[in-house]
């Protein structure tokens, strides 16, 4: 049971219609047996998700209890898989109208999207006739477009609202990669360093969170050791990519003609 996969990051990246066919073959939480496992995961999915969610401070231990408890009492027919993913449903505006957390990540909360979400997959699997018997497919070009659109969509909008989209970052590579996006390696490393002094800052507000103590001695160690941290290069390149697109927010589709126009179109 120990080598048993409980959740892959990689089904986040799959189309809508996919990731619901590919539910069929997720392990259930109720499958897993193994009862250490199940809390260290809903406790990193909490801590990982409130901060998705924007929701400032730590989640209060009370509040973990409680979603934990509702989880394995209401939700435990979803795969680990799901419960991120109904959150990127959520964040993404596919859920409908977007629940108010009010700065709150309590069971209420996260009852209301997780059923919006089951709702959603139901509303799915009867569209698609996805039953047991139906076998897994690759995800087609048009749904691969249409993952597209709603993520350049969701990064334009985050952009337009806030000045910055947390998802930004995973189009750094190809606008660097076209010349769109020039910045020099003295800047690179002085942006992250400003992402790294503010992410701290963000953590140490919730520094009565065991998991979040961990997280800092684990940061700071790599720091020392002249190791670089991942999540603080994901968020320096947000920053470079939301900084860099802000000039291109008159209209979504010249967004759009922006990031997707070839070198040489």
């Amino acid at each position: 049971m120990s080598n048993l996969v409980i959740y892959n990051p990689k089904t986040q990246e799959l189309s809508e219609v996919s990731f619901v066919r590919d539910t069929l073959n997720q392990t259930l939480i109720s499958e897993v047996k193994d009862s250490v496992r199940i809390i260290n995961e809903i406790s990193r999915w909490i801590g990982e998700t409130a901060l998705m969610m924007k929701v400032n401070g730590a989640v209060p231990q009370h509040h973990k209890i409680d979603i934990k408890e509702m989880v394995l009492m209401r939700f435990k027919n979803f795969s680990f898989n799901e419960l991120y993913y109904a959150f990127k449903m959520e964040r993404f505006g596919i859920l409908g109208e977007k629940t108010t957390h009010y700065q709150s990540f309590d069971a209420e909360y996260v009852g209301k999207v997780l059923d919006k979400y089951l709702e959603w997959k139901r509303e799915v699997k009867v569209r698609e006739n996805i039953n047991s018997n139906s076998k897994p497919m690759e995800t087609s070009k048009e749904e691969r477009a249409e993952i597209r659109l709603k993520f350049l969509r969701n990064v334009y909008n985050e952009i337009k609202t806030n000045g910055h989209s947390e998802d930004a970052w995973l189009l750094f590579d190809e606008l660097e990669k076209s010349g769109k996006l020039l910045i020099g390696n003295s800047r690179k490393k002085e942006i992250y360093q400003e992402q790294k002094v503010q992410y701290l800052n963000q953590l140490k507000l919730k520094v009565l969170d065991r998991d979040i103590k961990t997280k800092i001695k684990r940061i700071i160690s790599s720091e020392e050791q002249g190791q670089t941290n991942s999540e603080i290069k994901r968020r320096s390149k947000s920053y470079s990519v939301s900084d860099h697109l802000s000039d291109y927010m008159d209209s979504f589709e010249s967004f759009r003609d922006y990031v997707e126009t070839k070198p040489g179109q």
